[in-house]
């Protein structure tokens, strides 16, 4: 499998949507009766068979359905991530953390954070073409920008906060958190989350999370975070 699809309504119906069949006949050139690999974006994937050239009603035969088989080992990460002042590193920034593997992501509105409006349609773009190009069958969702407090407030206390911070405190070395199941990673913006922010996420039973000695960008940290987890999925 070197290319796939997106078809999210895969168990349903067998039309290829008017965007991947364009794609699969105008660039790739695809012809009827070729097999395609294709996911639904939830963990399902499938083969199929084009039956017509027709890009704007694509017809295909579904031959396969099946469940990823790495979803067994795959961790669930969720990003929490205050917007960037350049959006064209938050973009980036999307684009690599579904390639490593992130399953949600939520923009922060925080006290330093100098933006708080995003375009979430382009945004889910550019997780489609990363979690195609990275041959993942995992759509991450991607939350429109909401405030700390809101978000804290939304989370089960179950959950396992991490929060990385550049304030003095006592920190887990991330390498020594790599078996928490299901991570909510809190990443600040350029400026830092304010010292009341950090205080209401210890609140919530955050913990402090160490990411090295060096001072790093937002969207490197989100990264360098994400990777731990990414690794251990491999």
């Amino acid at each position: 499998m070197n290319q796939l699809f997106y078809m999210p309504n895969l168990l349903e119906e067998s039309i290829l949507s008017e965007e991947e069949a364009k794609h699969a006949l105008k660039v790739l050139r695809k012809k009827a009766g070729d097999i395609l690999f294709v996911t639904n974006g939830k963990g399902q994937l499938g083969k199929i068979r084009i039956l017509s050239e027709n890009d704007k009603n694509c017809l295909v035969e579904i031959l396969e359905t099946y469940s990823d088989p790495q979803l067994g080992v795959q961790t669930s990460i969720h990003l929490c991530v205050a917007l960037t002042k350049n959006n064209d590193r938050f973009e980036w920034l999307i684009e690599k953390a579904v390639e490593l593997g992130v399953t949600r992501v939520t923009p922060l509105i925080t006290k330093f954070a100098e933006r708080s409006k995003i375009r979430i349609e382009r945004l889910e773009k550019i997780a489609l073409s990363a979690m195609k190009q990275s041959l993942r069958s995992i759509l991450p969702s991607i939350d429109e920008p909401t405030k700390l407090n809101v978000l804290l407030d939304s989370f089960d206390p179950s959950h396992t906060l991490l929060i990385a911070h550049c304030y003095p405190s006592e920190k887990l070395w991330i390498k020594d958190l790599i078996d928490v199941i299901n991570p909510i990673i809190l990443i600040g913006p350029e400026g830092d989350f304010s010292p009341q922010e950090v205080e209401l996420c210890k609140k919530h039973q955050a913990i402090d999370i160490d990411l090295g000695p060096y001072r790093l960008r937002t969207e490197t940290a989100a990264l360098t975070a994400v990777a731990q987890w990414a690794g251990s999925n491999l």
